[in-house]
């Protein structure tokens, strides 16, 4: 509004300009004309009287001689002309001074008027500016919002969470109008992104907690293998349930290899292929009651089992790089 007053304000100004640069014009074409008038009828008069005092008069008589009065009368006009000559050029000086500052103030109306254009031009830039800025923000903020929609899940505890976004949306909001800053916009926006943080920061101690859960998990079934170095690859691992068969099949079979090792050890001419062949055929004959050999197996089983645990202890002691030959697949 202030920029088209002032364009309103400089057209006025130039119309008025070219009215006075009019009327100045015609002011001195009139001027003009009636100074070549004058001119002309005291010329014309003065050939008459001169003519006159060629054909009717005599010179040598002057008291009350007409000739010599119409010259008088000539001179009176000639100086009159004179002042009126001075006169129309001193009015015409200062019209062309007139003429010349009106020149330059409309100029320099002029050079307002477009810095008054070119404020409003980068008005409605910026303005643009701040449209797509505002909508890219709109936007990002809706995109934080479906993110933090995507990680709710069983592990958190909705009630806290709302406590905690409350308290620190606060807090920032509180933090800003002290600074007379007005950076997070409404109360809304500010506790859609304060959830969204907080709710990034849950998923990375769910993360951290699965990966410590997974790695113990593994290490303990597995501890001669090479742990895996990414929660992905740890995941991997217990992918399925025939993973997870595979993982507990390799435990058993560790177990059990530990156990023939060490009666081949003490039995070193049993053939150990015939042992599982003769315990089904004499399960088949008759029904066996494998209780009363539990307790017998029982204290040797775990004394096996002492002295696997001692084994792997030393190997890691030791500082082997050899994995568990056991198939985890």
């Amino acid at each position: 509004m202030e920029a088209e007053a002032k364009a309103a304000t400089v057209a006025d100004l130039q119309k008025r300009l070219d009215d006075a640069k009019r009327a100045l014009e015609e002011n001195v074409a009139q001027h003009s004309a009636r100074e070549e008038e004058i001119l002309g009828r005291l010329e014309s008069q003065s050939r008459r009287f001169v003519r006159r005092t060629h054909q009717e008069y005599e010179l040598e008589n002057p008291e009350d001689d007409e000739l010599l009065d119409a010259l008088s009368l000539l001179e009176i006009h000639a100086q009159d002309l004179e002042e009126l000559r001075q006169q129309l050029q001193s009015t015409k000086k200062q019209s062309l001074m007139l003429m010349e500052q009106s020149r330059k103030s409309f100029e320099r109306e002029k050079v307002a008027l477009q810095q008054a254009q070119d404020a409003i031009a980068e008005k409605d830039s910026a303005v643009a500016e701040a449209a797509a800025a505002t909508s890219r923000e709109n936007f990002m903020l809706q995109l934080l919002t479906d993110a933090s929609l995507d990680m709710a899940g069983s592990f958190l505890d909705a009630t806290t969470e709302d406590e905690r976004v409350e308290a620190r949306s606060n807090a920032l909001l509180r933090l800003a109008h002290d600074h007379g800053s007005n950076f997070w916009g409404t109360p809304e926006r500010t506790r859609q992104i304060v959830r969204f943080q907080d709710r990034a920061l849950q998923v990375r101690d769910y993360l951290d907690f699965c990966t410590r859960t997974l790695s113990l998990v593994y290490g303990t079934m597995f501890p001669r293998n090479k742990m895996p170095e990414t929660l992905p690859a740890l995941m991997d691992k217990f992918r399925d349930a025939p993973r997870i068969h595979g993982f507990v099949r390799a435990q058993l079979a560790a177990g059990a290899r530990f156990a023939m090792i060490m009666i081949k050890i003490c039995y070193p001419k049993l053939d150990v292929g015939q042992v599982v062949p003769k315990c089904l055929a004499k399960m088949a004959k008759r029904k066996k009651n494998f209780s009363k050999y539990d307790d017998v197996v029982t204290p040797v089983a775990e004394d096996m089992m002492d002295e696997l645990l001692r084994m792997d202890a030393e190997f890691f002691v030791k500082g082997s790089d050899a994995e568990h030959s056991t198939r985890d697949k």
